[in-house]
C-alpha cells in the first residue's frame, strides 16, 4: 500500500498569507494612529478647558474687588485718588521694549488691604494699605501680575496667546453701564462699572490633523493665527463680564 504524499505551502499561499497579514497589520495601524490623535485632542481640549476655567475664575475674581476699601464709612474717593486710582488700562500694547506681548491688553487694579484681602500673588495685604496688581500677557504667552513688590511679574498661566478689555462705562451717572469702550476710549476710569474680559488660550502642543490658520475675534479685535498656517496648535477664545462690585449700590 502506498503511503499517502505530504506536501507543504506553496509559494502562492505564503504569499497571500503575508498580504493578507500586512492589509490587516496596516489596518490595525490605522486605528492605532487614529484613537491617539483623537485622545490627542480630547486631552487637549480638557486641558484647555481647565485653563479656561481658571483664567475666568482668577481674572474675575480680582477685577471684581477694583476698588476695595476696609471702612464702609469711608469715602473711597479720598482712598484712590492722584496716582492711586482703582482701575486702569491700556490698549493693544505696542511698546517692543517691554515685556508685555505686542497687541494685547492691560489692566491694572487697586485695592485697600483690610488684613484680611490678598493681591494677586496670594500675599495678604495690610490694613490700609494700597495694593495695585497688574495683569497683562508677557512675550512667553504667559497671563501674569505683577503687586509691584520688586520681584517682578508672576507667571500665572501658560500658552495665552491675546488679552482684550472693553470696559462699561456709565457716561451719564444712572448707575448703569450705557457703552463698552477700550482703555483708549476711556476718558474717566471712575465710571467704569464693570469690565469685559477675552483670552485667546493655546494648547501647548500640535494636535490638529492638519495646519490651518483661523480667524478669531476677541472684542474689538480680530486676528488670523497662525498667520501662515503652519502649526498645528488648537486654540480658545473664552470671555466673561465681571461687575465692579464696590462700583454697584
Amino acid at each position: 500500500m502506498l503511503g499517502h504524499r505530504q506536501s507543504g505551502s506553496g509559494l502562492v499561499e505564503i504569499m497571500v498569507a503575508l498580504i493578507i497579514g500586512l492589509l490587516l497589520m496596516n489596518g490595525l495601524f490605522q486605528i492605532f494612529i487614529s484613537n491617539k490623535q483623537s485622545f490627542r485632542v480630547q486631552e487637549s481640549q480638557s486641558r484647555l478647558q481647565e485653563n479656561a476655567r481658571m483664567a475666568s475664575v482668577y481674572l474675575g475674581s480680582y477685577i471684581a474687588k477694583t476698588g476695595f476699601y476696609q471702612n464702609a464709612q469711608d469715602d473711597p474717593a479720598t482712598i484712590f485718588t492722584g496716582g492711586n486710582v482703582a482701575l486702569v488700562g491700556t490698549n493693544n500694547n505696542a511698546d517692543t521694549t517691554d515685556q508685555v506681548l505686542d497687541g494685547t491688553d492691560t489692566i491694572t487694579i487697586r485695592l485697600q488691604g483690610d488684613g484680611n484681602v490678598t493681591d494677586c500673588k496670594g500675599i495678604a495685604v495690610a490694613a490700609g494699605v494700597i495694593s495695585r496688581n497688574d495683569f497683562h500677557v508677557n512675550i512667553g504667552s504667559e497671563l501674569a501680575c505683577d503687586n509691584n513688590d520688586g520681584t517682578g511679574f508672576r507667571p500665572l498661566l501658560g500658552d495665552v496667546q491675546n488679552l482684550q478689555i472693553l470696559y462699561g462705562v456709565d457716561s451719564n451717572g444712572d448707575g448703569s453701564v450705557d457703552q463698552y469702550q477700550n482703555a483708549g476710549s476711556v476718558t474717566n476710569f471712575n465710571n467704569v462699572l464693570s469690565v469685559h474680559v477675552a483670552l485667546l488660550l493655546a494648547s501647548d502642543r500640535d494636535v490638529k490633523p492638519a495646519a490651518e490658520s483661523k480667524s478669531y475675534t476677541l472684542l474689538d479685535t480680530t486676528m488670523t493665527l497662525p498667520p501662515t498656517g503652519t502649526d498645528r496648535i488648537q486654540r480658545r477664545a473664552i470671555e466673561r463680564v465681571v461687575a465692579l462690585r464696590n462700583r454697584i449700590f
